[in-house]
């Protein structure tokens, strides 16, 4: 009987270590890339050089602060810095903020682009 229980315990134990930690995961992903990196409910800010890009997941907006996205997420059709898969991005800027990749600078695909803020934007790309 010990064996029976300790072998079943063991077999239940074998089925939960095998299953994707991804289905336990409690995540939204957005439709923005920005430097290379997607944007999720549990990852908001994304690193760019000495600055950040923040989501803001309840306005929609996304905060340029100090960014310098040298990074593109790309496939065989488009390559850029600022990628939107679908709806509108409206971008802040503060400070001086860059995107210096080979590729697009920001691709918006179904949907709008607004830029506000005090700071700068300098884009250098191939197109």
């Amino acid at each position: 009987m010990r064996k029976k229980l300790m072998s079943l315990l063991l077999s239940i134990t074998l089925c939960l270590s095998i299953l994707s930690t991804a289905v336990f995961a409690d995540d939204t992903f957005y439709p923005i890339w920005i430097n290379g990196e997607k944007f999720s409910s549990s990852h908001l800010t994304i690193k760019c050089g000495d600055g950040t890009a923040q989501y803001n997941e309840k306005t929609n907006v996304v905060t340029l602060t100090n960014a310098n996205i040298t990074k593109a997420l790309g496939s065989r059709d488009f390559i850029a810095g600022i990628f939107c898969n679908r709806g509108n991005l409206n971008l802040v800027l503060v400070g001086d903020n860059s995107i210096s990749v080979s590729g697009e600078g920001i691709y918006m695909y179904e949907g709008a682009l607004s830029i506000t803020g005090k700071g700068n934007l300098t884009i250098n790309s191939t197109y």
